[in-house]
């Protein structure tokens, strides 16, 4: 039944698609947000700072960063695509993704939880997970010398990155699970307890944290209490918005 298979197909095509652009428009707004503008906005020269509408600026740095990340993914996948399966390597960006949980799960559960400790768990288990699974399957694939898996960096079967340590019990995919969590964990659990907190986190700390313990203090809302008209808002968001998407915000 070629229709049928041509209907399938174009299921399946869609489904992939779709999935592909939202996880690429949500990279972008974020490297956007928190990578590329605040960068530019550091840099004197440029003048962003004295600006009254940066729009067009976001508008262009969100398109630049989704042509960077579809360039990446494309060459990636070129690159490993005789070694790894796409499961497979939908699951390598799975171990990647996980890396976030012990700061979200520490922010809301633990007052001792700040943000040298999030940033320290986080770099450090990404660094875990780019030796233990991209890194190898690129050795895999001949752009880095096999001698990083086989037997290991330096000659040291012990540094294998598919058997960290010696520890033979774990298939790849759970090895670097195993050793990325718990390098995020110590350091983010050491590096929060040894850095002293600033008077905002604590008071966010107190906020989400107290909630769940039924603190009364946590329901009260005077910290974030301003003064502030609807003309200076109204400002603010047209500097990142555009004038016409800030009333509409505003005005809902």
């Amino acid at each position: 039944m070629p229709f049928l298979s041509v209907l399938v197909y174009l299921a399946g095509l869609g489904a992939g698609a779709g999935m592909a652009i939202l996880a690429a428009v949500a990279l972008a707004a974020m490297a956007t947000n928190n990578l590329f503008l605040p960068v530019l906005l550091h840099v004197k020269f440029l003048g962003l700072q004295d600006r009254k509408n940066l729009s067009a600026i976001i508008l262009n740095l969100r398109r630049v960063s989704l042509a960077i990340i579809f360039f990446l993914a494309w060459a990636y996948f070129n690159a490993i695509a005789n070694q790894k399966s796409l499961v497979s390597i939908g699951i390598i960006s799975f171990v990647a993704i996980i890396q976030l949980a012990p700061a979200m799960i520490g922010g809301l559960f633990w007052k001792g939880a700040n943000k040298n400790g999030a940033i320290a768990g986080m770099v450090g288990g990404f660094l875990v997970w780019l030796y233990t699974l991209p890194l190898p399957s690129m050795a895999e694939s001949g752009i880095l010398p096999r001698s990083f898996i086989d037997p290991g960096p330096f000659g040291l079967s012990i540094l294998h990155p598919y058997h960290l340590f010696g520890m033979q019990a774990l298939d790849a995919i759970s090895n670097s699970a195993f050793w990325s969590m718990l390098v995020n964990l110590l350091l983010f659990g050491l590096v929060s307890t040894y850095t002293k907190s600033r008077a905002m986190e604590k008071h966010q700390a107190e906020l989400f944290v107290g909630i769940l313990e039924g603190e009364d203090k946590a329901l009260s809302a005077k910290a974030w209490k301003v003064n502030a008209s609807f003309q200076e808002i109204l400002g603010t968001l047209n500097k990142y918005m555009g004038i016409a998407l800030a009333k509409k915000e505003l005005t809902a």
